[in-house]
This record gives C-alpha cells, sequence and structure tokens, in this order.
C-alpha cells in the first residue's frame, strides 16, 4: 500500500526537520545565553517532545507495516 510509504516519509522527514530545529535552537540559545535562558528550556523541551512522538509514531508505524506483510 503506497499509503503507507508516504505517510512513513513524511514522518521521517517532520522528525529530520525536528531534530535541525533541536540543534540549531539549542545552539542559537546557547549563543544569546542568558537573555535566552527560558526560551532555551522551552524550545528543547517542545523539541524533545515532539522527537519522541515522533519515535513512538515510527515505532506503530512498523509494527503496522509488519502486521501488514502477513495478513
Amino acid at each position: 500500500d503506497s499509503t503507507h510509504g508516504d505517510l512513513g516519509g513524511l514522518g521521517y522527514l517532520v522528525g529530520y526537520i525536528f531534530s535541525i530545529y533541536t540543534m540549531y535552537c539549542k545552539n542559537y540559545y546557547t549563543f544569546l545565553n542568558t537573555a535566552f535562558r527560558h526560551c532555551n528550556r522551552y524550545c528543547l523541551y517542545f523539541s524533545n517532545l515532539f522527537n519522541k512522538i515522533f519515535y513512538v509514531y515510527f515505532v506503530i508505524h512498523s509494527t503496522i507495516l509488519n502486521k501488514d506483510i502477513f495478513i
């Protein structure tokens, strides 16, 4: 089913964008240090949260994909 492939690719892309965002965020706010300390905390918190969500999505997605093959 091509839909599974599209969804997996889309999920991977979004996860990839968020990992880049996390790196950029970390470096940028470390550079601006004190003024943006609170921003940095929220920024990394949400980035990590999204990364966890996409990780769970991939685990579920691959499990469903494996089941589809065996049905």
